[in-house]
């Protein structure tokens, strides 16, 4: 009951060798540990080429760069054990994570087990949750967590896999970000059982990264908006259509903003068309909550007001991108 683990990396020369050590000195023994190098120019290949020798589990493939997406696509085809995880080449694990996880699959009913994890910054280390609890989901409640942001996080680094439930499952390697969220979408939708562990095991550090600039929160904000709508269409017909659309009307405002602040050619056609699809599902009122409602009307209505607003209220407000039991 082997577990393969792929990480993916480029130019992680700083972070690299302390990663896969985390990985190598696991309780958990049976790994096969596969680095895409994902056509790094520092130091990452030699780093990993001299760790390979050390230790036979880690098998490196050498790429040109195609993004991380393409590189676990590629990692997911060498995979030879029954489950696969992935690792983020920057962060770390609890020594004992795999094993704390891997614990569950003996009981052959669960097909995804996930654990909880804190960040770590300059200023200290965040637990996030940490409640101790064990939580034994069905595929309609893990489902509606994903999609709602609830309880867990839709990232990849804190969940293990049966390989037979995500065989036919890869990444859009067109996506800048929510892949992982499209993917695990696809993943809980085909697990008949998972389990939640809220003990925090893995450790996302929190690395210093260049200021984003408007062109690249608008392409984030146009995947988010992507996947939402790939998820919202999925779901129309189901018990899961309340929370998909509350996740897709969410992404629309942000969609508008992102497009009124950027300096696209075609941003007023844009925004034009976004507005009068804000119109209609109000109409339709498919758009709750007075704070959305009021969004949505300030948005479709005086978009310079609510820019105005928007500049000021993201000045003073404290971002939290963790999840809540």
């Amino acid at each position: 009951m082997g577990l393969s683990v792929i990480v993916p990396v480029y130019n992680g020369e700083k972070y690299i060798k302390e990663c896969l050590e985390s990985i190598i000195n696991q309780t958990y023994k049976d790994l096969q540990i596969i680095v895409i190098n994902d056509g790094s120019t520092d130091n990452t290949k030699s780093i990993i080429s001299n760790m390979s020798m050390k230790d036979t589990r880690i098998e490196v493939i050498n790429r040109e760069n195609k993004g991380a997406s393409s590189a676990r696509n590629l990692g997911l085809e060498y995979v030879k054990q029954d489950f696969v995880t992935f690792v983020d080449c920057d962060d770390t694990l609890e020594l004992d994570m795999y094993e704390c996880l891997m614990k569950f699959f003996y009981d052959d009913s669960y097909d995804i087990v996930h654990c909880g994890y804190k960040r770590v910054g300059k200023i200290g280390e965040k637990l996030v949750n940490g409640t101790g609890k064990i939580y034994v989901q069905e595929n309609f409640e893990a489902l509606k967590n994903l999609i709602s942001g609830r309880m867990f996080v839709g990232s990849l680094w804190n969940k293990i896999y049966k390989i037979n439930v995500i065989n036919d499952i890869r990444f859009d390697e067109t996506l800048k970000i929510n892949e992982d969220i499209l993917f695990n979408y696809k993943a809980f939708k085909k697990c008949k059982k998972s389990v939640f562990i809220d003990i925090a095991k893995y450790n996302y550090i929190e690395r210093e990264e260049s200021t984003c600039n408007s062109t690249q929160n608008l392409k984030k904000a146009i995947d988010s908006y992507k996947v939402s709508e790939i998820i919202y269409n999925d779901c129309k017909c189901n018990k899961l259509k309340n929370y998909a659309l509350e996740r897709f009307v969410e992404c629309l405002l942000n969609l508008d903003i992102c497009f009124y602040n950027s300096n696209e050619k075609n941003k007023k056609l844009v925004c034009k068309k976004i507005k009068l699809k804000i119109r209609e599902m109000r109409r339709k009122k498919d758009i709750e909550g007075n704070k959305r409602i009021l969004k949505s009307i300030l948005i479709s209505e005086v978009p310079f007001l609510y820019k105005q607003l928007y500049k000021i209220y993201n000045k003073i407000r404290t971002p939290n991108w963790d999840v809540e039991i």
